[in-house]
């Protein structure tokens, strides 16, 4: 097993308690380093804490959503990456996150290796470069 607890944590943001739990248990048996959040409030008082090398972050929660929370980690950090997760597929919302920052926007209940090769990516770019 890898183990990527040296390369910093990976903050997992979703309102839905089974989703972070299953997230941060799977992402923990990788090797990684997981913190977690259940809303953008929460995510940004992380983030203050601890910066996070990744941000998992969901579309769709109550009060402040995944897009604007997107927008207000970029201005706190550029360099986070974030990974916009949502179960409903809107190539609008899509191409808006993009733009926003996201490095990628996945459906969350894609399977979970599909999740870990995107994180991997996202990591390998980060100690390489952009």
């Amino acid at each position: 097993m890898s183990n990527y607890k040296d390369k910093g944590s990976i903050l997992v943001v979703d309102d839905t308690e089974e989703t972070r739990e299953t997230l941060a248990a799977l992402l923990g048996m990788k090797g990684f380093n997981v913190r977690c959040a259940a809303n953008a409030h929460q995510a940004l008082s992380e983030i203050k804490q601890e910066k996070p090398v990744l941000v998992l972050l969901d579309e769709r929660m109550p009060g402040t959503n995944g897009l604007t929370t997107l927008k207000k980690i970029k201005e706190m950090d550029s360099s986070i990456k974030v990974v916009m997760l949502s179960a409903m597929e809107d190539v609008d919302l899509r191409k808006e996150a993009k733009k926003s920052g996201a490095c990628d926007y996945i459906n969350k209940l894609c399977d979970f290796e599909k999740l870990e090769t995107v994180i991997l990516s996202i990591l390998a770019r980060n100690i390489i470069g952009p």
